[in-house]
């Protein structure tokens, strides 16, 4: 397992609060392209996050929940532990998509055949989605694109 420590000011990239990940770090880690999934260990708690780089260093953005949680804020410093996460991330399909899908001759072959990146796209927008409603329109729209594809 690949891992450092270092120390660092809470600082906004933009509007967003961040840290600046350390050349040494970022050379040990082997991290040679953005975005790489970590594991942050902060003020003795564990989050998933990603290095991505950011007008040429790289950076590990700390969100509202990441800041409360510590109780850590812009300006302030903190000891941080990154881990290099080597796990894929699972996307969970969501339940009602997969039964419309299935419920339409077709459909599902048609889902399981667009390329990985863009079945994990519909699938992290429906699960982002909160009403049944609003689920269940995006879901049709998946179909109505997916049946589309037959017609072009």
């Amino acid at each position: 397992m690949t891992s450092g420590t270092f120390t660092a000011r809470i600082r906004k990239c933009g509007i967003n609060p961040c840290i600046d990940i350390p050349h040494e770090l970022i050379s040990k880690l082997n991290i040679r392209k953005s975005p790489v999934n970590v594991v942050a260990l902060i003020n003795n708690h564990r989050f998933r996050s990603t290095i991505v780089r950011y007008l040429a260093k790289y950076i590990m953005y700390l969100n509202a929940e990441m800041r409360k949680t510590i109780g850590k804020d812009t300006g302030d410093k903190i000891t941080v532990e990154i881990i290099r996460d080597y796990k894929k991330k699972e996307i969970h399909e969501p339940r009602d998509l997969v039964e419309e899908l299935k419920n339409h001759p077709g459909t599902w072959q048609k889902f399981l055949e667009l390329n990985p990146s863009r079945r994990k796209d519909i699938c992290l927008y429906i699960n982002s989605l909160k009403t049944p409603a609003a689920r269940m329109k995006n879901i049709n729209k998946v179909m109505d694109m997916l049946n589309q594809k037959d017609q072009s």
